[in-house]
């Protein structure tokens, strides 16, 4: 995969990260499932951004 393909794939995670915090906020439930969701969303954009991140970094150390 090509480092410009995997920072697509990062643009992708944020724009979805932000559709679900937007969602999560303006939803009916209460403060402490908003907060659960909140954090998951949270939790699964960062895993998904590192394991893209470490991708690129190998990528520039291949054509070092």
């Amino acid at each position: 995969m090509k480092k410009e393909q995997i920072a697509k794939v990062n643009e992708e995670i944020l724009e979805n990260f932000f559709k679900d915090m937007r969602s999560i906020l303006y939803t009916q439930r209460p403060l402490k499932v908003r907060m659960k969701m909140l954090y998951a969303a949270r939790y699964s954009a960062t895993y998904f951004m590192s394991i893209n991140n470490h991708l690129i970094k190998e990528c520039l150390q291949e054509k070092s």
